[in-house]
């Protein structure tokens, strides 16, 4: 994982069958790390091997799930993440359970702006090839990303 976020991801697009791997392994530590009761889902539907895809750009969303998600929850939260590749349309879907609300801190001092950089790079990197969907409900948390590879 390491190797990649050094090494591989200092071009401009990575092939999506790296990306895929890295998401991968990211949820295989989560899983490590997490109680038993979290239910951690990846499906992908589609092929990957010829699509490139800006490196890391899917990973705030799911470092979000664990870290405002379920690492809020006391008993069996959950994380489904659904992949739909078709050539170059790509579709991107998260949701996890959310916790009882926490208070806000008034003040913070760092933090806070992953999803304002994803918004970024999606604007610099794919202009109006996507269309990202943000839905923050009661009990459950999902983000959808469409774009065109």
């Amino acid at each position: 994982m390491m190797r990649y976020m050094l090494y591989e991801c200092n071009e401009k697009r990575v092939p999506l069958k790296k990306e895929v791997a890295y998401m991968k392994n990211y949820l295989d530590l989560e899983r490590l790390r997490q109680h038993e009761s979290i239910d951690i889902q990846f499906n992908l539907e589609g092929e990957i091997s010829d699509q490139a895809i800006a490196p890391l750009l899917l990973i705030p969303f799911i470092e979000n799930s664990f870290k405002h998600g379920v690492g809020s929850q006391i008993n069996h939260g959950w994380v489904n993440i659904d992949m739909n590749v078709r050539g170059q349309s790509f579709t991107f879907n998260i949701e996890n359970s959310k916790g009882p609300a926490q208070p806000r801190q008034v003040h913070r001092k760092s933090g806070g702006i992953g999803l304002v950089n994803v918004r970024r790079r999606l604007n610099l990197i794919y202009d109006d090839d996507y269309q990202l969907k943000i839905s923050n409900e009661p009990n459950v948390y999902r983000v959808t990303l469409d774009l065109n590879l």
